[in-house]
C-alpha cells in the first residue's frame, strides 16, 4: 500500500497567531518609543556604540528576534500519516523530514481527551526527559509508548477516524 489512509495536518489556532502577532507588534513600539525618549537624555560616553547607534542596534535585533519567532510560529504545521504499516510524523519547522514509528516499535497507543494548558503546558513542540508533545490545537491527542524511547502524544481533530486506523494498523488481520 503504498498512498496514505490517514494524513492529518494541522497549524496552530488563528486567534492565537493574532495575539503573538499583536504582543510582538506592541513591543516593538514600545522599544522604539522609548528609544525616541531616552535619546535625548543620554550622556555621551565611551563605549563603541552611544546614543542613538545603541538604540538602533537593540531596536533591530529586537525586531529581527520578534520576526524570526513569529515566521517559526505562522509557519508551524503538524503533520501525522499512517501508512504502509508505519506511523509518520513531522512538525515543521522542528523535523526536517519525516519521522517513522515501525507498528513494531509501539507497545502501547491511546487515543484520548486531555487539558493542553495543565497535562503538556500548552500548545505547540513540548519536550521533556521521557516525554514529546506536539500539540495544535483541540484537546485530542494519540498518545504513543516505545521501548527505549520517550512517550510521543500528537495532537489531533479527527480523533475517531485516527482511533479506527490506528486500530487497522495494529491489527491489520482483522476486519474493520
Amino acid at each position: 500500500m503504498s498512498s496514505a489512509y490517514f494524513k492529518e495536518e494541522q497549524g496552530f489556532a488563528s486567534w492565537i497567531l493574532w495575539l503573538v502577532g499583536m504582543v510582538t507588534l506592541f513591543a516593538v513600539l514600545a522599544l522604539v518609543f522609548s528609544m525616541v525618549n531616552e535619546v535625548d537624555q543620554v550622556e555621551q560616553g565611551t563605549g563603541f556604540l552611544q546614543g542613538r547607534e545603541r538604540y538602533l542596534l537593540l531596536s533591530i535585533g529586537t525586531f529581527l528576534a520578534l520576526f524570526v519567532v513569529n515566521l517559526m510560529i505562522f509557519k508551524s504545521r503538524l503533520i501525522l500519516e499512517i501508512k504502509d504499516g508505519s506511523l509518520f510524523y513531522r512538525f515543521i519547522p522542528i523535523h526536517f523530514s519525516l519521522k517513522k514509528i515501525r507498528r513494531e516499535e509501539i507497545i502501547e497507543w491511546k487515543v484520548r481527551k486531555i487539558n493542553p494548558l495543565f497535562e503538556s503546558r500548552g500548545f505547540g513542540y513540548k519536550w521533556g526527559y521521557n516525554k514529546r508533545s506536539m500539540i495544535m490545537k483541540g484537546g485530542w491527542v494519540l498518545t504513543i509508548r516505545r521501548n527505549n524511547a520517550p512517550m510521543l502524544n500528537f495532537g489531533t481533530q479527527r480523533h475517531e477516524e485516527l482511533r479506527r486506523k490506528m486500530e487497522k494498523l495494529m491489527n491489520p488481520e482483522q476486519e474493520y
